[in-house]
């Protein structure tokens, strides 16, 4: 049944660190999803490491871009389209005060989620929220660098498991990771647009609109991972330079936010069967699992004659990065040239890690590969660069379902790719497979190509077939449009948001009505309280939250009671402001 609630289905893709902005890999899918399915209209929304990247591809007309830097600001309102007056009271309104009674009790739950073995995605989301929430009213900046929370922090660690280690951080180090939260964190203090469906590219902070819209809108939220982000951490940050109580709490938000997404998500669409098996282990029902395969276009990468009285090439279309591994690479054509020594081995990426393409390159030259592994850098016209090879290899360590496998296939190119994630879904039959980080068996199975020209040419036209028949593009742009439509098609037919919203606010209100005729005091402020919060920007809010501090009055709390009044003018003065503007 098609989908009927209107022309077109609005999604709001969300992205990290790729689209629009780097190229290759996700990106090219989140292009070819924004330009290639019909009947969709698209918001992009992305992650950045830095404002100032400039997008590496252009929008189709149309399409808004939401620009979400985590460093590289001073102010992390700046990205935001606010009037300076509004961020000017939200810093007025963020006393010392509203610091120790509303943020540092939300810090510290988030405190206890990152250092800790067991996640619970659904409560972390509700609490994730009420950060959202929070930053609508107070401003981000004051809350997180204010001098409570830091030595709030510095009180967590030193009560925490590390004290028991005797391995407490130094006060970099706690710098470094009370920094991270801040950064990290930033999307918390950006709106999501309303959309029909939120679409996120990976189980990562960019994963974090799609929940808030859930909680906010009950937009449906899918999940897509092209690899599964939580692995390939481990294996970042393990190999990196930090020390373990910097790990360790990195990959402790991390798995904080993994959980989140997985927790919240209705579907889930990994590229590769072997990204669902991580899933289901982590927490993913079977019934919300699809598979959806990336394709590529059978018009663009076609086969094509290789270049007369070239040598024999070996071609990797890779960026220069750890995960690709290229140093194993350039230690099996060292074993391949000793056989051929006219062979060529051409790499066609960018540089994405500038320390690890030095190492590269210092290996080569040890291994006197200068004339033979050539890094020919960024090529636009990828399909000519896989036209110039007579075998096409991958030697990532790690791979979602790997793009450039498939486009080689679909070139009619033979291919050596490593056995990682869904790389043998993709080749398996019609390529030829071998360990990572073996660069003896990779050289073994480069030069059976190489040395056999009828198993070059009957692979290659075997992988050719099997990408027509699996992984056109035209088949991956339609099994997400009918997944939108399915989700766009259940939220059409739920019960508006704000008839639900109305009705749990009166039950309470109602509840806190009969529980002080009762003389229950404390759940009664309890049942206000949520009535509260389940609209805080509402009209009637400032009268629900005087209705607390009169209760608080009359248990004698006095403090509390100012608090709350306080709480309610400042929520009155923030209305008087929306309806001035």
């Amino acid at each position: 049944m098609a989908y009927t609630g209107k022309d077109a289905i609005s999604v709001l893709l969300t992205t990290e660190g790729t689209y629009p902005t780097v190229r290759g890999g996700v990106s090219t899918w989140c292009d070819m999803l924004v330009r290639g399915v019909k009947g969709v209209e698209y918001q992009i929304y992305t992650i950045l490491g830095h404002p100032h990247l400039a997008n590496r591809y252009s929008l189709p007309t149309g399409v808004n871009l939401i620009r979400v830097p985590m460093w590289g600001t001073e102010e992390p309102s700046e990205h935001l389209d606010i009037r300076f007056s509004t961020v000017y009271e939200r810093k007025l309104r963020t006393t010392s005060r509203v610091i120790n009674q509303e943020f540092i009790p939300l810090f510290d739950q988030l405190l206890s989620g990152v250092f800790s073995d067991h996640h619970d995605g659904r409560q972390i989301g509700r609490l994730l929220y009420d950060f959202y929430a929070f930053f609508r009213q107070y401003d981000y900046l004051e809350a997180f660098k204010a001098e409570p929370v830091w030595n709030y922090y510095l009180k967590g660690i030193q009560t925490s498991r590390w004290a028991k280690l005797n391995a407490l951080p130094t006060l970099l180090e706690g710098l470094q990771t009370l920094g991270w939260l801040y950064r990290f964190l930033i999307v918390l203090n950006t709106p999501v647009p309303k959309t029909d469906v939120t679409h996120s590219s990976a189980a990562a902070f960019c994963g974090l609109p799609g929940v808030l819209a859930k909680m906010e809108h009950r937009t449906p939220f899918l999940l897509t991972e092209h690899g599964v982000y939580l692995r390939e951490q481990y294996l970042s940050i393990g190999k990196s330079g930090l020390t373990t109580f910097a790990k360790q709490s990195l990959l402790g938000l991390i798995k904080v936010v993994t959980s989140v997404n997985y927790a919240y998500a209705d579907l889930v669409t990994p590229v590769a069967a072997f990204n669902a098996r991580w899933e289901r282990r982590l927490g993913v029902s079977e019934d919300r699992i699809r598979v959806i395969y990336n394709g590529v276009s059978p018009e663009t990468y076609v086969p094509r004659p290789r270049p007369a009285g070239a040598p024999l090439t070996v071609v990797s279309v890779a960026r220069i990065d750890p995960v690709k591994d290229i140093e194993t690479l350039i230690r099996a054509a060292a074993v391949v040239k000793q056989a051929m020594p006219e062979v060529k081995f051409m790499v066609y990426g960018g540089v994405s890690v500038p320390s690890y393409h030095q190492r590269c390159i210092e290996v080569r030259d040890e291994l006197g590969l200068q004339d033979t592994f050539i890094f020919a850098g960024h090529v636009n016209d990828v399909p000519a660069a896989y036209g110039t090879a007579d075998v096409v290899v991958l030697s990532s360590i790690t791979e979602g379902f790997p793009y450039a496998v498939v486009e080689a296939m679909m070139s009619g190119r033979a291919v050596v790719a490593t056995d990682v994630g869904g790389t043998r879904e993709a080749c398996d039959g019609v390529g030829l497979l071998v360990q990572p980080r073996n660069p003896d068996e990779m050289a073994a199975a480069v030069l059976k190509l190489l040395r056999d020209p009828a198993l070059r040419h009957t692979l290659a036209e075997e992988a050719r077939e099997r990408a027509l028949a699996y992984f056109t593009i035209q088949r991956n742009l339609d099994l997400y449009r009918q997944t939108y439509e399915n989700l766009a098609q259940k939220m059409a037919a739920v019960v508006p948001l704000s008839d639900l919203v109305a009705r749990r606010r009166q039950l309470s209100v109602d509840r806190a009505q009969a529980l002080v005729v009762a003389g229950q005091l404390p759940q009664a402020i309890q049942e206000y309280r949520i009535a509260a919060d389940l609209e805080p920007e509402g009209p009637s809010t400032p009268a629900l939250v005087l209705q607390v501090a009169e209760l608080y009055l009359l248990t004698g709390d006095v403090d509390r009671s100012w608090r709350e009044i306080e709480r309610a003018e400042a929520l009155a003065a923030a209305l008087e402001l929306r309806h001035a503007a």
